[in-house]
């Protein structure tokens, strides 16, 4: 039973766990720090407009994410680490592996068990204070670019690069298109992302690495179309940066200048209230909706 320790059910059953806490902060770090290091990429080469290329560096961040943590945990972990990486993963596996046993035990009809939640503090936690820490280590890499390259580069176009600047948003959505836009992609990740991890690697002769690299191919495709959109949130870590960010420039602004941009301000804490609500509501449903489905259907999953 002990090499079962780290599978996402008994994860979720733990009020913590520190191994599994310690790469939830790696996962979420490499994201975070390398999506911001190839926007500052982008703004170097003067490709920040380019949909494709952000695209691919985007998925190379989320393939970090999944692989670097897997392959240190062969020797960060007795056991095998499967790693979640989002707070909306987290939510999902609670609700679809605590009700997993719907539908599928003999003699028992109906809905049987509970969401599996002790572990969601430490397990969500663990994922936003890794993408803090990769803010502060890109703030570290900005300043040491800018420090490296102040000789060997256009001087004029270096001073006019400043860290709150990589940060800027020109999108000319108004609000009721922004919660459009947000719960749809979040609910076409949800749809998709999870149940290309639930491939059966027996049934279909693939491996763990095959299923990441399909999961890798969903990411993909739903991060290059809403590019057309201005992107979208697909991780909690993201908005919340922004807020930090826009907090920062705002509090620096002289007490009049603040006056004008409240409004602003306060429409950015909105955004994020409503990335925080999709975030939690969407898993659940989608989840919920997986498990009644597999009740009427007769369906089998893995609920460890």
């Amino acid at each position: 039973m002990q090499a079962l320790v780290n599978t996402p059910k008994k994860v979720l059953d733990l009020q913590f766990n520190a191994t599994v806490f310690s790469f939830e902060i790696i996962s979420v770090f490499l994201l975070v720090f390398f999506v911001l290091s190839w926007r500052l990429i982008a703004i170097i080469l003067k490709k920040n407009e380019s949909k494709i290329f952000l695209t691919v560096g985007f998925v190379l961040a989320t393939f970090l994410s999944i692989f670097v943590p897997i392959g240190l945990s062969t020797i960060g972990s007795r056991n095998p680490v499967h790693i979640m990486g989002n707070p909306m993963i987290v939510l999902f596996n609670s609700f679809l592996l605590g009700y997993g046993a719907s539908g599928q035990t003999p003699l028992k009809k109906g809905w049987i068990g509970s969401p599996v939640y002790k572990g969601i503090p430490y397990l969500i936690g663990g994922q936003l204070l890794g993408g803090l820490l990769g803010l502060i280590f890109f703030y570290m890499f900005f300043w040491m670019y800018k420090i490296v390259n102040n000789k060997n580069t256009n001087k004029n176009e270096l001073q006019k690069l400043n860290f709150l600047s990589i940060f800027e948003n020109n999108s000319n959505l108004g609000f009721g298109k922004f919660i459009l836009k947000e719960g749809f992609f979040i609910t076409l990740l949800m749809v998709l992302f999870p149940f290309a991890g639930m491939i059966n690697t027996a049934t279909y002769s693939s491996n763990h690495f095959q299923i990441h690299l399909v999961q890798l191919v969903v990411v993909g495709m739903v991060i290059l179309i809403s590019s057309f959109f201005d992107f979208f949130s697909f991780h909690l870590a993201f908005p919340m940066i922004e807020l930090i960010i826009k907090s920062i420039a705002y509090f620096k602004l002289e007490k009049n200048q603040r006056i004008n941009q409240i409004k602003s301000y306060m429409m950015q804490w909105a955004k994020l209230l409503v990335v925080i609500v999709f975030s939690v509501l969407i898993p659940i449903d989608i989840a919920l909706a997986t498990v009644a489905i597999k009740i009427k259907t007769g369906g089998i999953i893995s609920v460890s």
